[in-house]
Parts: structure tokens; C-alpha cells; sequence
């Protein structure tokens, strides 16, 4: 695979190496409730933004598919993680159960599955074709129905998580 990488991407990856710092000092402190949810979301974001990099500096377009579905695992698991923080943070513990783990994973595996398989078989997740930007060429989405599905599902994770925190606020 070849890169090219800007300037930008240069910025981009040293913010990754920024979200190390809370991370490191919040795996030091796992005990604290939400730690271990709220770390894995920092780690979800950084591998978000490093496969963001390597999308974007990709010179052909077979490789900048391949990282445009690799940045999907960290898109689809920061948010269910936020909910798990916002679980733990606020002493909910029944979220902790195997059957719930898995209903809040659900969608986002799913989409996953689906971004990757789509060589395969088309679930109307999206349709990739090339357009013009300063590295050359970028990616032009055109997403299906599994897209905006997870889309509000996600968003519905996010506020929930709000809410959850918000609710524990006032109390």
C-alpha cells in the first residue's frame, strides 16, 4: 500500500498521541467507576482517527476502502461504549449481563459485518465511487438503509448516556 501523507494528517496524528495522555492516566486509574468503558472509548477514537489518517493519505482506491472500513470499528464501538460509561459512572449495574452487552452490540456488530461483507453480499449498506480532492481522489458514500439504522441507533446511545449522566447530576 501506498500513502501520501499532508500536513493535516500530520496534525491528525499527533492528536491521536494527545488522546494517549488521558488514556494512560485513566487505565492508572481503573478502579474509579466508568474508567475502564470511558478508556476503551478513548482507544475506539484513536483507532477512529489513525484509520481516518491512512484512509485519506491512501494513493489507490482498493486501500482506501479497505481503511475507510476499518475506521467502522471504532465509529460503531465508541458509542456503545459511552453508554456502558454512562451505566457504570452512574452505579447502574444490570447492564453488565450478557444478554444486555449483547442487545447494546448488536447493531453496531451487524454493521460492521456488513461494511465488511459487502464484497460479498449487498446489504444497501453503502456505495463507494471516486472523487476529486487535494491527495488525488477521495471517497464518495452513498449509504443504505443498515447505514442510517445504525446511524440513529448510535445517536440514540449518545443521549441516552446524556440523559443517564444528566439524571445523576441532579440528584
Amino acid at each position: 500500500m501506498l500513502f501520501k501523507f499532508t500536513i493535516s494528517s500530520t496534525v491528525l496524528f499527533l492528536s491521536g498521541f494527545i488522546l494517549l495522555v488521558p488514556a494512560i492516566v485513566i487505565l492508572n486509574r481503573r478502579k474509579s467507576p466508568g474508567a475502564i468503558p470511558f478508556f476503551i472509548i478513548l482507544l475506539a477514537m484513536i483507532w477512529w482517527l489513525y484509520a481516518r489518517i491512512l484512509q485519506s493519505a491512501a494513493v489507490d482506491f482498493d486501500a482506501k476502502v479497505f481503511w475507510a472500513k476499518v475506521t467502522y470499528i471504532g465509529i460503531a464501538s465508541a458509542a456503545v461504549f459511552w453508554a456502558c460509561f454512562a451505566f457504570e459512572y452512574t452505579c447502574n449495574k444490570y447492564w453488565k449481563r450478557r444478554r444486555y452487552l449483547l442487545l447494546l452490540f448488536l447493531v453496531p456488530i451487524l454493521a460492521v459485518l456488513s461494511v465488511i461483507g459487502s464484497r460479498y453480499f449487498d446489504l444497501g449498506q453503502f456505495n463507494i465511487t471516486l472523487g476529486a480532492d487535494q491527495t488525488g481522489f477521495s471517497l464518495l458514500w452513498t449509504h443504505g438503509l443498515v447505514f442510517w439504522i445504525q446511524v440513529i441507533y448510535l445517536s440514540l446511545l449518545i443521549v441516552g448516556g446524556l440523559v443517564i449522566l444528566g439524571r445523576f447530576m441532579l440528584q
